[in-house]
């Protein structure tokens, strides 16, 4: 996911020089948190450090090699994405009942 923590986490990944795709199930990131308007200014942030931002889609399943090593991932919007590493952002919803 694309909010506070897969951002940060994307971002750290470019600035150590590696390639990044960032999923997000909503049309821009953080939509939830601070409003369509900033996540797509956040959107262009992502976009301008190079990150591969897919929006409208989420991890279908993820793919292994023979070995059980992850070697991808397909999103449910029937694209693919190649991956070494994932790490799974799914956010929380404050229990306040």
């Amino acid at each position: 996911g694309a909010g506070f923590l897969g951002g940060e986490v994307a971002a750290a990944g470019r600035a150590l020089g590696l390639d990044v795709t960032l999923v997000e199930a909503g049309s821009v990131p953080l939509v939830r948190a601070v409003g369509a308007e900033v996540g797509a200014f956040v959107r262009t942030l992502h976009r301008e450090a190079g990150i591969d931002l897919r929006t409208g889609t989420t991890v279908a399943a993820y793919r292994t090699g023979p070995d059980g090593r992850l070697t991808g991932a397909r999103l449910t919007d029937g694209r693919t994405v190649a991956a070494d590493v994932a790490v799974l952002a799914l956010g929380a919803v404050p229990a306040t009942g």
